[in-house]
């Protein structure tokens, strides 16, 4: 049995604009707040960032409290008192960028079809378990896969897990997934040939490669690279 475990979020679905279109929201509310500075985005990313280790991974609430942290630390700087309404304004705006249901890729669900007839298909998603459960099922996808297991974190132990649970060999099995730190490099780790779907992605999820991988443009190139050449090394 050979295995492909793909990644959810930007690789099969539209997320990251998602958060980027919330991320110009807030700005012009900020603006129209007179709380806006020119570093308010590298601010909202320390605090995100700073949740999502503080809570070991993609916790749900981190981006929406991330909101309101910036919020509330530019009106402590402009020395300007907290509005209620305009905190539950920003709140609700985390939360629609999180509870969204994203847009399907364009030749997600003919990639998966394909390849469904010849491997083990993984959905390996980080996040919120139950809110990712939703947000899989709404797209239609979860019915191509095998198995679907969503964590907070993703590292090569856990790759070499999934690998030997679905009883393949590593170097007969994929990684695809449009992030260096959590798709391709822990999955090189664990010996699986990669592919990196390049797309937009959270500067956090950046890191350099560490071994060799292919890059795609297109999720349509996707089945033929990975069943003309089964192992790696092989054309």
């Amino acid at each position: 049995m050979r295995t492909v475990i793909f990644d959810f979020d930007d690789t099969l679905v539209i997320t990251n604009p998602v958060f980027d279109q919330a991320k110009e929201q807030f700005c012009r509310l900020m603006k129209h707040e007179g709380i806006y500075a020119p570093d308010i985005l590298e601010t909202l990313d320390r605090f995100d960032i700073a949740n999502v280790e503080k809570a070991g991974g993609f916790a749900k609430d981190c981006f929406p409290r991330a909101l309101l942290q910036t919020y509330e630390y530019y009106c402590r700087v402009k020395g300007r008192t907290v509005s209620a309404e305009t905190r539950m304004m920003v709140e609700r705006l985390g939360w629609w960028a999180v509870e969204k249901v994203p847009e399907v890729k364009r030749g997600a669900e003919q990639i998966l079809a394909r390849l469904q007839k010849a491997y083990f298909l993984v959905l390996l998603s980080k996040g919120d378990r139950e809110l990712q459960r939703e947000r899989i099922r709404a797209t239609g996808l979860d019915k191509y896969f095998n198995h679907i297991e969503i964590v907070l974190q993703k590292d090569a132990s856990l790759y070499r897990r999934i690998v030997r649970d679905t009883g393949a060999l590593a170097e007969e099995s994929w990684s695809v997934g449009n992030s260096f730190k959590s798709d391709i490099n822990p999955a090189l780790e664990a010996g699986l040939q990669c592919i990196l779907v390049r797309s937009s992605s959270w500067g956090y999820e950046e890191e350099p490669p560490k071994g060799p991988y292919i890059e795609v443009l297109s999720l349509e190139l996707i089945p033929d690279i990975i069943l003309r050449r089964k192992t790696r090394g092989t054309a």
